[in-house]
């Protein structure tokens, strides 16, 4: 699900153009995970999941600050209960991935840290929208 929600949130118009200029982050809160993407240029530069209620909002935060820095090596995730990072080199470019797009079930979990996304409005449906999105590349 998560990576259908990552292009779920690239069909948003203003996401997908944001992320030419700069990186973003974004993230999917779901009911059981949190999936979270590096995105520059339509390449991914980096993944981490973690169970949504597995910790605090204060340590998602704390991860997903250093997780955009490249600073969050998988297996911290993973000693948090969480499945882990994988991140690549990242480009100067991206200027830190600084913003934040926000979509999911449990995407109150992380206001006031990034702006809400929704393809269409509807927060709940940012995977189904993905969904359709990978097919019409076939």
């Amino acid at each position: 699900s998560g990576a259908a929600a990552l292009l779920g949130l690239l069909s948003v118009p203003e996401i997908a153009e944001r992320s030419f200029r700069q990186g973003v982050l974004l993230v999917h809160a779901g009911n059981s995970h949190v999936a979270a993407f590096l995105v520059y240029r339509q390449k991914i530069f980096g993944v981490y999941e973690q169970h949504t209620f597995g910790i605090s909002v204060d340590q998602l935060v704390k991860d997903l600050s250093e997780f955009r820095l490249g600073w969050l090596p998988s297996e911290q995730v993973q000693n948090e209960g969480g499945h882990g990072t994988v991140i690549i080199d990242l480009p100067p470019e991206a200027e830190g991935f600084r913003p934040a797009y926000v979509s999911g079930a449990q995407r109150r979990l992380l206001t006031g840290h990034g702006q809400m996304a929704a393809p269409h409005d509807e927060p709940t449906m940012t995977g189904c929208f993905g969904l359709l999105r990978g097919l019409g590349y076939l």
